[in-house]
């Protein structure tokens, strides 16, 4: 029992630190800022956390691991055909990268490499090969393009979503900025996907602001 209470302060923290970085940024942000910006004394957030690099790797670690199990959970499914998960499965990300957009994204990959560094080891490990099985499986049901290699398909995706989805690009568009980021990845999707697959992914809505989700 005192493992699990352990357990869900940890995790507690990690949320709430990550919201609040999600707002302010990490690399101005003291350990004693952290813990009276997420309500706690500093003592406490030590007791979990001994330093700020190992509290921002560990909630960004948190993030991705609770991306992985919607994707995991999405892979699993028998609810839902294949477009709808595929479009679910990007909504989910689209809904990871985005609050991070305006601050956290631009603080880190200026001030905190070692954090971004993080982020894109994590990728690699946990994100990248998970889409490309569910490219995998696409190509072999004839919705995604048969001449393209999942594993490059997925990194080349994600990777460009994320590189036109920085903030001060959005916020150059007519359009508010979450639209943007939802209408730049369905526009770089849509490029991967087979004629007769955008067909099928057009009766699902692909792209919309209300994909299907899958429990």
């Amino acid at each position: 029992m005192q493992a699990d209470r352990e357990d869900k302060k940890r995790e507690e923290i990690l949320d709430r630190a990550t919201a609040l970085f999600f707002e302010r940024g990490i690399s101005s942000l003291s350990m004693e800022a952290i813990a009276a910006g997420i309500g706690i004394s500093k003592a406490t957030l030590y007791k979990y956390f001994p330093g700020k690099e190992i509290l921002g790797g560990a909630a960004i670690a948190r993030r991705i691991d609770l991306l992985v199990a919607r994707l995991d959970a999405l892979d699993a499914s028998s609810n839902a055909n294949y477009p709808q998960r595929f479009q679910a499965s990007f909504h989910a990300i689209d809904e990871t990268i985005r609050p991070a957009i305006p601050v956290f994204m631009r603080d880190i990959m200026n001030d905190a490499p070692w954090l971004w560094a993080k982020i894109q080891s994590l990728r690699a490990e946990k994100v990248f090969p998970r889409l490309a099985r569910l490219i995998t499986e696409g190509r072999e049901l004839g919705y995604v393009r048969s001449d393209l290699d999942a594993f490059v398909a997925a990194t080349l995706t994600i990777s460009l979503a994320e590189q036109i989805a920085r903030p001060e690009f959005l916020l150059s568009l007519p359009i508010p900025p979450n639209q943007a980021l939802q209408t730049v990845i369905s526009v770089l999707l849509t490029g991967i996907l087979s004629e007769e697959g955008r067909r099928l992914f057009d009766a699902v809505h692909f792209g919309s602001q209300n994909p299907v989700e899958v429990p």
